[in-house]
């Protein structure tokens, strides 16, 4: 079960007369808890109690459902890195630049500090762009703010597009900002084309598929003078940013496809136990 579940009364009826009698692994893809469990603990224990295994996506949110609910019935399973269409862009941006690659929601994202640091660093005067390319409810409030702080000779908003390998490919780096997240397929994604990665260190997901210094970077969140720093460092330090790039493609082969099929297939053959 893939859903989001933060209505109780809905999760009643599920556990009553859909899974009855069924076999059931609930899927948590987010260190917010509540959007996958309603805010009733006594349903949430209810369901978990009746389901056969939690999977979270990342160790980090595995640990806080056994912490949070008093279980023992989770088990990790990673996002696997899936194969990009590498469709060609025939006009491919001429001028470097450092991608912000999702869904544009500020309460989530916090593109404040992605901007604040931006603005902080180098890169505009190096001519190093920063290009944020999705959709999402806060488009028109990110012009905006960009607009408004002076950064549009050298920020654009971009919507998402079928080229998204293109983005990733020809990015020097991509960025990671947000106030949580689950197991951000983003930076897989990107470290699949051989894309170096800079993420805040947010729950969950980034600190278990950056290698720090290897593939990428690691800083503490909320530190717009940290973000800005190492902005420079990963543009401007040729000998990390090599190190970086040459180590990206290899650091995730744990995570290709194939590999996490196979714990899927074994886990729903009653192969492996949880851990």
């Amino acid at each position: 079960d893939n859903r989001t579940r933060s209505n109780g009364a809905k999760e009643l009826f599920y556990l009553k007369h859909i899974y009855a009698n069924q076999r059931v692994l609930y899927v948590v893809r987010s260190f917010n808890l509540l959007q996958y469990f309603p805010k009733e603990k006594w349903i949430t224990k209810k369901m978990i109690n009746n389901s056969e295994l939690i999977i979270g996506v990342s160790k980090a949110i595995s640990e806080k459902i056994n912490a949070e609910y008093k279980t023992n019935k989770t088990k990790t399973i990673y996002n696997p890195v899936e194969p990009l269409s590498e469709t060609e862009n025939k006009n491919p941006p001429n001028e470097k630049y450092i991608l912000y690659l999702g869904r544009i929601e500020e309460k989530v994202k916090n593109f404040t500090l992605l901007l604040n640091a931006y603005k902080n660093s180098k890169l505009s005067e190096a001519s190093i762009h920063l290009k944020i390319v999705g959709d999402g409810p806060d488009v028109d409030w990110l012009k905006q703010k960009i607009e408004t702080m002076s950064l549009s000779e050298t920020v654009s908003v971009n919507s998402f597009t079928p080229i998204v390998f293109q983005y990733l490919k020809n990015a020097l780096y991509l960025t990671l900002t947000s106030y949580y997240e689950g197991f951000p397929r983003v930076l897989i994604e990107a470290l699949s084309v051989g894309t170096p990665v800079l993420s805040v260190h947010c729950k969950s997901g980034p600190d278990e598929i950056i290698i720090n210094k290897k593939n990428g970077l690691l800083i503490e969140n909320h530190s717009v003078e940290a973000l800005a720093e190492a902005m420079n460092r990963l543009a401007f330090d040729t000998e990390l940013y090599k190190t970086c790039k040459t180590n990206a493609q290899d650091s995730i082969s744990h995570l290709k496809m194939d590999a996490i099929g196979e714990q899927w297939a074994n886990l729903l053959n009653n192969k492996q136990t949880r851990s």
